[in-house]
């Protein structure tokens, strides 16, 4: 309930609102994928990693290897022809400082960011059919 209007505004921008509504072109949604893929990646891999060292038995308990996603994005960008973008992109610098900052105060903040991902990926349920639909692409 506390987040309700943030879920509402993130639903309203204008990238899901015209995806949703099958106006986005297939070259914008398709530029998207390799910092989708890269802000996954990046969390994943500290979530992987808190949970290897042991400083964190909520995130070892919480994340397991069947939590990783990120490389299903390389089957999403040769479908869509995009290449795995390698350049930085200064937002996710700037996020994964801040992450990496909280996260040393107190590793249970990537649980913070390991929910997002998990309420992200029943979100995509609904998202893959759409996007299946829009840009004629078969199931799966």
């Amino acid at each position: 309930a506390e987040t309700r209007a943030a879920h509402d505004a993130a639903e309203n921008i204008p990238f899901m609102r015209d995806l949703m509504a099958g106006t986005l072109p297939r070259e914008t949604y398709a530029a998207v994928l390799p910092r989708v893929k890269a802000l996954r990646d990046g969390i994943e891999t500290r979530l992987e990693k808190a949970a290897a060292a042991g400083t964190s038995p909520e995130i070892a308990a919480s994340f397991q290897p069947y939590h990783r996603f990120a490389h299903l994005y390389d089957q999403d960008m040769a479908v869509f022809g995009v290449a795995a973008d390698e350049s930085r992109s200064e937002v996710l610098d700037r996020y994964f400082a801040e992450l990496d900052r909280l996260a040393a105060e107190d590793p249970k903040v990537l649980l913070g960011a390991f929910y997002v991902l998990e309420g992200s990926n029943l979100g995509a349920t609904i998202v893959r059919k759409r996007v299946a639909e829009v840009y004629n692409l078969t199931d799966g």
